[in-house]
């Protein structure tokens, strides 16, 4: 019992420096001027989310993951985000990504005409991964079959 009581306030005290982590550097840092910094902040945050899901799987820390999608400057970022999205969904833990979805899945399928190339084959695959697991409805299922017959190969490759 005193063991078990130990091992419990050893792992609060390890979720609170987690936190304090955290907010004291990912915070900050998701934001940077440097695009290397803001990529690595996500792809770090995407990494940790798919060893440690139980914690991660919030909307607290993957809200972060969704403004990456949104990041106007880079496309390494958005394109981090997306890996980050596909790691996690990969997992199976599409239950927990309800809230995720509800709030950016829409930017997941607009990132379908992402001036990016790369981002927007990514964006495909993400896409068509979410719908395998039932993550979008029919009308959102029918914005990626309109994919399939795209001029460019590689967007035809990932939304298939």
């Amino acid at each position: 019992q005193q063991e078990v009581e130990g091992l419990s306030g050893h792992k609060a005290m390890l979720e609170g420096e987690t936190e304090e982590l955290f907010n004291a550097v990912f915070v900050h840092r998701h934001r940077d001027t440097n695009p290397a910094i803001r990529v690595a902040c996500i792809a770090a945050l995407g990494e940790v989310t798919v060893l440690h899901g139980v914690k991660f799987l919030t909307n607290h820390y993957l809200k972060y993951l969704g403004w990456a999608l949104h990041d106007v400057e880079a496309p390494s970022v958005r394109l981090a985000g997306l890996d980050a999205i596909g790691g996690i969904f990969e997992t199976g833990v599409e239950k927990e990504l309800d809230m995720f979805l509800t709030r950016f899945g829409q930017r997941l399928l607009q990132m379908r005409h992402d001036r990016d190339l790369a981002v927007a084959e990514r964006a495909l695959g993400v896409a068509a991964e979410v719908a395998r697991r039932d993550g979008f409805d029919k009308e959102q299922k029918a914005l990626l079959y309109e994919m399939v017959a795209d001029e460019n190969a590689g967007v035809r490759r990932a939304a298939a």
